[in-house]
């Protein structure tokens, strides 16, 4: 039996198997671009428009500018070893743009967008239907501890990106042949 499945036993007395996957399962359904729709509208409602560090962004930001002047991660202090792919993401920003912290905090936008639409099909595979997947994607979404970091250059909303990314491909892992 492979993992994932489970065995049920009908009234005859019968053995019957199901996986606990939906792999049918698509990471752009409707529902869920709905959902990110959904979530970049709050955002620009939010309108995170700051030229000042917000909590701890600055430290990450300062990371991302020396990226992105000298195309070297210069670490400074405690923050800067987490960063990794985020200062990259963020010099990419700050190259487009022209460096700003609003810039920035841009960028983390479409990883918050990705995270939601990831989330959104996690939660089919695991085999919800659409409209409960939809209602726990809003839920996660417009979260006051989701939304409100996803217009921040903190590490959070790019960390959670990484852990429903590692999920999801995990619940692909099981439901391949």
């Amino acid at each position: 039996m492979k993992p994932g499945t489970a065995i049920d036993r009908t009234p005859e007395g019968t053995a019957q198997t199901h996986t606990s996957f939906a792999p049918h399962a698509q990471l752009f359904s409707r529902s869920g671009l709905v959902c990110a729709v959904l979530f970049c509208l709050c955002v620009l409602l939010i309108w995170p428009v700051a030229e000042v560090g917000i909590n701890d962004d600055w430290v990450y930001t300062i990371t991302t500018l020396d990226f992105a002047r000298t195309g070297h991660i210069l670490f400074h202090g405690w923050a800067s070893p987490m960063l990794g792919w985020q200062a990259l993401w963020g010099a990419l920003f700050a190259r487009l743009f022209g460096f700003t912290f609003t810039a920035v905090r841009l960028s983390a936008i479409p990883v918050g967008a990705a995270a939601v639409l990831l989330y959104h099909a996690i939660l089919q595979r695991f085999g919800l239907n659409r409209a409960h997947a939809t209602l726990g994607t809003l839920a996660f979404a417009l979260s006051p501890v989701f939304l409100p970091l996803s217009v921040t250059f903190m590490t959070d909303i790019p960390s959670v990106f990484a852990i429903l990314l590692c999920l999801y491909l995990c619940q692909l892992a099981i439901a391949a042949p």
